[in-house]
């Protein structure tokens, strides 16, 4: 049996990742974000969510997923699953203005 030796930060989780744009890994591509406004164009709605879904588990402070959900959702006329949305962006940046108006407009 092998014996495997973990340095202190690793058990103590202060080790810092050292991965090529780590630091990029905050939002999704931009190819990927105009691959949902392009379903949304096109009134593709449900890929439009599923996509905008999938991106938010993967970057959970990314505005521009929850922006692409709030309209998505209104556009579905789901108000609930909207406003949520949009209160997302704003819990992630509270001057969004956008968030602010489109909120106003249910």
């Amino acid at each position: 049996m092998t014996n495997i030796k973990y340095s202190t930060e690793v058990v103590n989780g202060t080790a810092e990742i050292n991965l090529p744009n780590f630091k990029n890994r905050s939002k999704p591509a931009r190819s990927t974000t105009d691959q949902i406004i392009d379903l949304f164009n096109k009134g593709q709605l449900e890929q439009a969510i599923l996509m905008a879904k999938n991106l938010a588990r993967r970057y959970p402070n990314a505005v521009i997923v929850y922006e692409l959900l709030g309209a998505s959702y209104l556009r579905l006329g789901e108000i609930g699953k909207t406003i949520e949305s949009y209160q997302k962006v704003l819990q992630l940046n509270p001057k969004n203005t956008d968030a602010y108006n489109n909120l106003g407009s249910l």
